[in-house]
């Protein structure tokens, strides 16, 4: 008679989001030998991004500050969702490329990749968005008129990634990133005039 193969039940690991109709808070854990579903492009439009395509704020031109996209809080190419606003967030191309949170995204999608099983003994991803308090602002261009809410556009994010490996100096790494104002995490309005908008002074 043939001998009995063993079937292993590969564990399929994926980001949690927080519920809400926008992205606050993530949290990714995996093991060694877990595998990772796919993630997705930005399908899903979070909250104040239609307001930012009215401005010809996407796909944006000149500056960094005046390009805006969905920011994948988990990284897409780590497994994380562009289905749902609970991971996506408008933010600024200079917030997606800052040094250290683009430091941060390629080691997590070096220790985590859904193309093969998680190598490193544990990995653990924890990510917090927060929005300023709510304010609408007016802008205007011609006869058209537009209103924003600044609690729609992040001023922080915080994450942090600790693998646990034996290959590791000291079997441990840890890598964190905090983008405020400073690294592109602003509202629209302090935007110099766009395309003819202008912020409407009371």
């Amino acid at each position: 008679s043939q001998a009995k193969v063993p079937v292993f039940q590969l564990v399929m690991r994926s980001p949690k989001y927080t519920a809400g109709t926008k992205a606050t808070h993530v949290e990714f854990e995996a093991e060694a030998g877990d595998n990772v579903t796919l993630g997705s492009p930005p399908f899903a439009d979070p909250l104040g991004w239609n307001k930012l395509q009215t401005l010809d704020l996407v796909p944006g031109s000149h500056d960094n500050n005046h390009k805006w996209i969905r920011f994948h809080v988990f990284n897409e190419k780590a497994g994380g969702s562009g289905d749902t606003v609970r991971n996506l967030t408008p933010a600024t191309q200079t917030a997606n490329h800052c040094q250290q949170w683009n430091t941060l995204e390629n080691k997590l999608k070096q220790w985590v990749s859904p193309e093969q099983p998680i190598v490193v003994d544990k990995v653990n991803f924890t990510a917090d968005v927060t929005y300023p308090p709510a304010s609408n602002v007016n802008w205007r261009k011609g006869p058209n008129t537009i209103t924003t809410n600044s609690s729609h556009y992040p001023n922080a994010i915080t994450a942090t990634l600790v693998a646990e490996w034996s290959e590791f100096p000291g079997g441990r790494r840890e890598v964190n990133a905090n983008l405020g104002p400073a690294h592109g995490l602003i509202d629209p309005r302090t935007l110099s005039p766009h395309n003819g908008w202008t912020v409407v002074v009371p």
